[in-house]
């Protein structure tokens, strides 16, 4: 009797351990590497390894080297100990990977491709302490087939922003990077460093060199893209990735060496979080012909049912939500008792900061509290209408320009609404914009800017009598313009606008003041 109970608790174990993650399997994997040799796989300094087995529901554990060595001929094993919760007839996914020192020789970063939606093969569970061996498999990794190369040499200029503590880049502890070159497939970087490194007798100066090569189909014209990025993030807008679009290089003659010009990249550094709340009326000029960014086509202005405004601080969604008129809800607080919202609703009903009702003007009055972090803040806007979703059904409100073609807005101390206005589709230079209270001039006027010289910015002020449409536009000593500061109708009062030229170079600027028949062109100097 007492065997029969011994027998069936051991059974009992038995079955209890394999139903709780006490199968192992051992098993051994094969690769026939002929191909991949021959595509230029070089045994003597690349590796083929085993992934996975872990990526499923179950609780795996692997022992042993992931790394396949050569067993004869080309065929390269290597065996691993699997212990899982996995019962009998389960499967475990797995692929082959090679790795190169460089990181660069083959596609996809090595990972086997090809498979269907379980991507990957099935491993089968055997019963508990079974050794097995699997047979050999072709992986089916691509090699980077490389045509064109080309060494480019970049010069960054920061000396519009060097400095210590918060507001600059400092050497000692910041750092600038070229990236992308090989983003989307359109590159192989084969040689050099990102990290940018200081100009010894020209402070201010970076420099790198990289060596990119196009894709064996690639021609002499085509072009791959990429950016700049300072760190550490959280020290600058947009987590130090250059603002506006993705800069393009195009190849030329293989073996070139290219020495692209000096760029003073558009990057900003945060300054010290704002003391007292600031109030920013945002407006956007829908009546100039606006354009839906997906595909050109016209925006109907006589059917919109609403504009939203979306960006990086949390005042203006931080970048959340999905573009659609749910992002406009409640979505919990930030800073305190302030409401969250993913997309910040407009309106054109004179209303909630819309000085007029109906002129294709939307408008909205956004609060930053106390501890919003100054400096660069970048946002777009979003149109919705019949048809937006039809257009572009994922993010249907994400249709005023592409993917890192934003606005820029400068956060800083004011005791006034400051203005930030745009026409729809219209992308320019960090401005900020507020009246001064308590003047009510008689004529026109426009100021000599202060500071003058000036590096990185300066003030601009100018007096309205009465209500015009006013443009403010910085020029180059080529009459080429550079940025557009102000582009609205304002009352009659007096101004200042903040003007950034931390992406300009050193040199005499002009800056002209139009109110109805009113111009005026002063001069100005940035010394970098």
């Amino acid at each position: 009797m007492k065997k029969l109970i011994y027998l069936i608790a051991a059974l009992t174990l038995l079955i209890s351990s394999q139903s709780f993650g006490q199968i192992t399997n051992t098993v051994t994997f094969a690769a026939d590497m002929t191909q991949l040799i021959a595509d230029g796989f070089d045994p003597a300094e690349d590796t083929i390894q085993i992934e996975g087995l872990v990526w499923d529901a179950f609780t795996t554990t692997v022992e042993g080297d992931p790394v396949l060595t050569l067993d004869a001929g080309n065929i390269y094993k290597t065996t691993l100990i699997i212990t899982t919760d996995a019962v009998e007839g389960d499967s475990l996914r797995w692929k082959f990977r090679a790795i190169d020192p460089a990181g660069t020789k083959f596609v996809n970063g090595g990972w086997e491709g090809g498979f269907g939606d379980y991507d990957g093969y099935p491993l089968y569970i055997q019963a508990d302490g079974s050794t097995f061996e699997l047979d050999p498999l072709v992986p089916g990794i691509e090699v980077n087939v490389l045509g064109i190369s080309n060494t480019l040499n970049f010069t960054a200029d920061l000396s519009g922003i060097i400095g210590s503590g918060p507001g600059f880049f400092d050497p000692e502890t910041d750092n600038i990077d070229v990236m992308g070159l090989d983003w989307d497939g359109l590159g192989t970087v084969t040689d050099g460093e990102r990290t940018m490194v200081e100009d010894e007798f020209v402070p201010g100066l970076f420099r790198t060199s990289l060596t990119v090569a196009a894709p064996a189909e690639f021609a002499e014209g085509d072009s791959t893209k990429w950016k700049f990025k300072a760190g550490p993030g959280d020290k600058f807008a947009n987590d130090g990735w250059e603002l506006g679009g993705d800069r393009w290089f195009h190849y030329v003659a293989d073996g070139s060496v290219v020495d692209l010009p000096t760029i003073v990249p558009n990057i900003f550094p945060l300054d010290p979080p704002i003391e007292a709340p600031l109030q920013v009326r945002f407006k956007v000029d829908m009546g100039q012909n606006p354009l839906n960014a997906y595909d050109d086509s016209p925006i109907p202005v006589d059917m919109l049912e609403f504009v939203g405004i979306k960006g990086a601080d949390s005042a203006l969604g931080a970048w959340g939500g999905s573009w659609e008129p749910a992002d406009t809800n409640a979505n919990g607080t930030f800073k305190g008792d302030n409401i969250f919202r993913f997309m910040i609703p407009m309106n054109d009903d004179g209303v909630n900061g819309d000085e007029v009702a109906g002129d294709n003007i939307w408008s909205v009055i956004v609060n930053f509290p106390v501890g919003t972090a100054g400096g660069n803040v970048e946002y777009k806007y979003g149109a919705w209408y019949d048809g937006a979703s039809v257009i572009s059904p994922g993010t249907p409100m994400d249709n005023e320009g592409g993917f890192g073609t934003n606005h820029n807005f400068l956060v800083a101390p004011s005791d006034n609404i400051v203005g930030a206005y745009n026409v729809w589709g219209d992308y320019d230079t960090p401005t900020s914009v507020k009246e001064i209270e308590g003047i009510i001039p008689e004529e026109y006027s426009l100021k000599q800017n202060y500071p003058n010289p000036f590096n990185p910015s300066t003030v601009i002020e100018y007096s309205i009598p009465k209500a015009a449409d006013v443009n403010l536009v910085i020029y180059n000593l080529l009459g080429q313009k550079v940025a557009t500061l102000v582009n609205t109708q304002q009352a009659q009062g007096a101004y200042e606008v903040k003007f950034d030229a931390s992406r300009l170079t050193s040199g005499i600027y002009f800056y002209t003041l139009t109110a109805g028949d009113f111009v005026q062109t002063k001069k100005m100097m940035l010394l970098k």
